[in-house]
């Protein structure tokens, strides 16, 4: 077991599903903070949440591309996430009725565009854990570089290379380089570079340096250190304590939201929704002195609807219809189509929701079909 902790790579299949499933499981769990957005006094100190969700979730997708890039060929793999890429502009269309005035990577285009760039590297050229901790390093520190090169300038597609793009290529690129370097390391490394990451956020603190913590939008230095020391101090936890991370009966909450984490990302955010929308928070006053009450709530309905839903995918003669390419098109057209077509916009954003749920229930039957001949390899796919 012990030269398991130290070398994932001796890890058993069950064994890095369940791991992994758990960070990603974490990381959906906390979208719910930022997502919530209330108008309530002292809400503004939660927002730091909404930078730190996507940390896990970006990191854990990196590694399953790179299972992916040993077991599937370039066809099957890029087509399965041109879908994901296209489908989920659905997405999109929900938090962001007008998302097509400036087209942006939202979560969903984010994991399709950094799983290919790790599936391109793994397959041709397989670097090593340090190239991955340098590549995450330098696609952080070049994103005020090419900050200054494009000195303000604007073009079409600028938000998706560098800031004020919710999730351009540089900086969030360097959580999937980073994922996979905690992966591969020895833990001793990750414990490392958390504690220094630790250390040099409380150093700029006591130094007065202007910390700027909730400034996602253009990821100061001190948000890339926060981000760091969860990252690698999460992957120290996971491999450090495999009986608690391997632990199916403890962890199956967890491990539900990030096997299902697609499904998730379409009913947390309608659940949520529907709650500010009959202001449950100010007609409830326990509710309103306890902000965390409505994260449990939303997190507790989010899984009655998913169990709900869930046995739909289940149904033979409804999910056969999502074994065919063609299909997918029309949902691709649909998706993209329901903005043009039709002019309320709450019947958009309910079109799109409806869509997105069928995308999420259904989506493993595309990614099966697509991927029906894989590459001999005994590499285990998460």
């Amino acid at each position: 077991m012990d030269a398991q902790i130290r070398n994932p790579s001796h890890m058993s299949a069950s064994q890095r599903s369940i791991a992994l499933d758990v960070l990603k499981g974490i990381g959906c769990a906390m979208m719910v903070i930022p997502h919530t957005g209330l108008n309530i006094h002292g809400y503004e100190r939660f927002r730091i949440w909404g930078i730190l969700a996507p940390v896990l979730f970006y990191a854990v997708s990196a590694i399953t591309a790179s299972f992916q890039a040993h077991k599937y060929p370039p066809r099957s793999f890029f087509l399965t996430y041109a879908f994901l890429f296209l489908l989920g502009f659905s997405f999109n269309r929900i938090t962001d009725p007008g998302f097509l005035n400036e087209i942006e990577f939202d979560i969903l285009q984010f994991i399709a565009v950094g799983s290919c760039i790790i599936y391109l590297l793994e397959r041709y050229l397989r670097p090593s854990q340090w190239v991955y901790l340098v590549l995450g390093f330098a696609s952080a520190a070049a994103k005020p570089l090419i900050q200054s090169a494009l000195d303000g300038a604007a073009f079409p597609g600028a938000n998706l290379i560098v800031p004020p793009g919710i999730f351009p290529i540089f900086p969030w690129m360097f959580l999937f380089f980073l994922g996979l370097f905690c992966w591969r390391a020895e833990n001793r490394f990750n414990l490392g570079l958390g504690i220094g990451s630790t250390l040099a956020l409380i150093g700029l603190w006591l130094s007065g340096y202007p910390l700027d913590i909730q400034n996602k939008e253009d990821m100061s230095l001190s948000v890339f250190l926060l981000c760091c020391s969860m990252l690698f101090l999460s992957f120290y936890l996971a491999r450090a304590l495999p009986k608690l991370f391997n632990n199916k009966r403890l962890m199956a909450p967890l491990s539900f939201l990030g096997r299902n984490s697609l499904l998730y990302l379409y009913v947390h955010f309608p659940t949520i929704l529907l709650l500010k929308h009959f202001r449950i928070v100010h007609r409830i006053e326990f509710i309103n002195t306890h902000p965390y009450l409505i994260w449990a709530l939303a997190l507790a309905l989010t899984y009655l609807i998913m169990f709900a839903l869930l046995p739909l995918g289940r149904i033979g003669w409804l999910a056969r219809v999502f074994d065919f390419i063609p299909t997918w098109v029309v949902m691709v057209a649909l998706v993209f189509g329901a903005g043009f077509f039709i002019p309320n916009i709450y019947i958009v954003q309910l079109a799109e929701v409806l869509l997105g749920l069928v995308i999420a229930i259904f989506f493993h039957r595309l990614a099966s079909t697509l991927k029906k001949q894989p590459l001999p390899s005994t590499t285990p796919d998460p």
